[in-house]
């Protein structure tokens, strides 16, 4: 068996094709500062609300928004995953 011929494995060629699929834009994140989204996120957490309750009023509040919905485990990546972040902070406290 061939593993640098032809139909065989390059460890450099992969190598490369990974570095190059990594290196593409990341998409956006939803949650951040100074959107409409973590504006609400913010009020709701003030407001005592779960991660699950902010999550579903969100959904019943804006139906036809979907930029305005998000779901509880990407708040909960937003508060946790920072180390450094107000509504983290507000929701700590």
């Amino acid at each position: 068996m061939s593993f640098g011929g032809a139909g065989g494995y390059l460890a450099d060629v992969a190598h490369r094709r990974t570095r190059a699929g990594s290196a593409r834009q990341r998409v956006m994140k939803c949650l951040q500062p100074g959107n409409p989204l973590w504006d609400h996120v913010t009020r709701y957490s003030k407001a005592r609300y779960s991660l699950e309750q902010i999550t579903g009023t969100l959904a019943l509040v804006h139906p036809d928004t979907p930029s305005l919905r998000v779901s509880h485990e990407t708040i909960y990546t937003a508060i946790y995953a920072l180390v450094r972040g107000a509504l983290r902070k507000e929701v700590i406290r």
